[in-house]
């Protein structure tokens, strides 16, 4: 421990000047006090002189001792650190904080610069990290292959699709864009909820960014699209805005449904919407497969629902009519235990 003030020799023996010695106690403009620091039986003196000391001599000084304690051990605690640091002769309280945050900003430094630092070997290999592409050319508009793992599809009595997908960076760009777009909307909606200007129900979808902006490049502007209560990001990827989707969450005319729906009522050109009834949405997307074989469209229906409604009896009855009919029809289930549900053991 380091006592004392041991940068200057004429401090420690007294000011020349004033013949009166500094202590670490603060008492306020223009006071006299004395107090005892460590090792120290000394005097202080504030006003116009103590401001001069302090930006003169202790600041400079005391900030260059923090930089070369952090310079020679980056892993030393900062709270350590001010202990090696002798008490100033005078200041105000506020002096440790504006040390602590000199420091502070120094240390982390070295935190910084090897943040991202690439690691040996990935601890966890998904799906998509097996897959690869080569010859990936340098135009945005130029298709090159991308070869998926074998194991990206899990079939059970039908032929899984193509492990091959034909795709350009201005596709894979847009799809990047479409998904952080969607998860910072999601993230807005969150934050408006909770400082309670969305009344009512707020139904996020936020991590299911992917789903939706999947299935839309899959399929055309003329295909339709029916789904459950999340359905903000389907109403993003049809063609509806953010203004306007967020417009709808706080009640506003300028909603996509001029503010009358709610976050489980929105619609968009052939988005069906959200429906608010467990399963339900399930036959009336079957119903429109229905309409487009009858009308002899060559268009397909996406009909979307959780797995909290793979149990309703409308469900697999719209599944049998489906199959008797043959409708142009694919049923989709999203897995929203993750979105709702703890960790916990299901029996």
């Amino acid at each position: 421990m380091l006592k004392g003030d041991p940068w200057d020799s004429e401090e420690k023996s007294g000011d020349s000047k004033n013949g009166v010695r500094r202590s670490n106690t603060y008492a306020g403009s223009g006071s006299v006090a004395s107090a005892g620091g460590p090792g120290q039986h000394q005097r202080c003196i504030y006003g116009e002189e103590g401001k001069s000391y302090m930006a003169e001599k202790y600041l400079p000084k005391a900030i260059d001792k923090l930089l070369m304690i952090i310079d020679q051990d980056s892993t030393v605690p900062i709270s350590l650190i001010f202990f090696q640091l002798p008490s100033p002769s005078i200041g105000p309280p506020a002096l440790p904080r504006m040390l602590f945050r000199t420091a502070w900003a120094r240390q982390a430094a070295p935190l910084r610069r090897h943040a991202f630092t690439p690691l040996a070997r990935r601890s966890v290999t998904t799906d998509a990290a097996s897959s690869h592409a080569e010859n990936v050319p340098q135009e945005d508009d130029k298709p090159f292959t991308v070869q998926l793992s074998d194991e990206s599809f899990e079939t059970y009595e039908i032929d899984p699709p193509p492990y091959t997908l034909e795709v350009t960076k201005k596709e894979l760009k847009q799809m990047y864009h479409d998904m952080v777009s969607t998860r910072r909307m999601e993230m807005a909606a969150d934050r408006l909820y909770k400082e309670k200007k969305i009344r009512g129900f707020c139904h996020l979808a936020t991590g299911q960014e992917a789903v939706a902006t999947g299935i839309e490049h899959a399929i055309t502007r003329d295909d339709k699209i029916i789904t459950a209560y999340r359905c903000h990001n389907y109403a993003y990827m049809r063609g509806g805005t953010i203004r306007s989707i967020i417009g709808e969450l706080l009640g506003r005319r300028e909603g996509i449904a001029y503010g009358k729906g709610g976050s489980m009522h929105m619609f968009a050109p052939n988005f069906y919407g959200g429906n608010g009834i467990v399963g339900a949405q399930v036959p009336v997307g079957a119903g429109l497969a229905f309409a487009q074989q009858y009308n002899e469209e060559p268009t397909t229906s996406i009909v979307l629902y959780g797995d909290g409604a793979s149990n309703q009896g409308q469900v697999f009855e719209a599944f049998n009519m489906a199959k008797l009919w043959n409708l142009p029809v694919l049923f989709g289930c999203e897995s929203k235990f993750s979105l709702t549900t703890a960790h916990v053991k299901v029996k």
